[in-house]
C-alpha cells in the first residue's frame, strides 16, 4: 500500500526524502541520523532543519513520512509550494511554536517561512493570494 506524505516539503526536502532509501535499509536508522545534531551538516541537512523547526505535534508525521520514503511506500507530490511575502514591508509569514506572525528578523528566509500549496494559503485567507511567492529550488 502507498501513502501520501503527511507534511508539506520544499523541492530540496523532497529530493532528500527520495534519497533516503538509497542510504538506509531501516527507517529507524534514517530517523536517528536526521534528528541528531550532526545531521544538519550531512546529506540530509534540509530534513534536519525541518525537524528542528516543526511543532512537536508534527514530529510523528515527519517520522511516518521518513518511514514511508525508506520503505518505498511514499507517494511524492508534484506540486509547487508557496510562502506569503509582503513586499511592502519586506516580511514573510513566519511560525513560532504557537502562532503565525509576520517576521523580517531572519537572515536566511528558509529558517522562517512557512511553505504550503496555493490552495492551502487561499483556504486560510483569500487575501494571501496576491502575496504568494513560489519556493525557490
Amino acid at each position: 500500500m502507498k501513502y501520501k506524505l503527511k507534511l508539506n516539503y520544499t523541492k530540496i526536502e523532497l529530493d532528500e526524502l527520495k534519497q533516503l532509501s538509497e542510504y538506509y535499509d531501516s527507517p529507524m536508522s534514517a530517523v536517528g541520523k536526521i534528528v541528531r545534531t550532526e545531521g544538519r551538516n550531512q546529506a540530509f541537512g534540509k530534513l534536519w532543519l525541518k525537524y528542528e523547526s516543526i511543532a512537536e505535534r508534527n514530529e510523528f508525521d515527519l517520522m511516518a513520512d521518513i518511514n514511508n520514503a525508506v520503505m518505498g511506500t511514499a507517494i511524492f507530490p508534484e506540486q509547487q509550494l508557496y510562502y506569503v511575502l509582503d513586499g511592502y514591508i519586506n516580511s514573510s509569514l513566519c511560525c513560532s511554536t504557537t502562532v503565525m506572525e509576520w517576521s523580517h528578523k531572519y537572515e536566511d528566509w528558509r529558517d522562517c517561512r512557512i511553505f504550503k500549496t496555493k490552495e492551502e494559503w487561499i483556504h486560510l485567507n483569500p487575501a494571501y493570494e496576491s502575496m504568494l511567492a513560489e519556493v525557490e529550488e
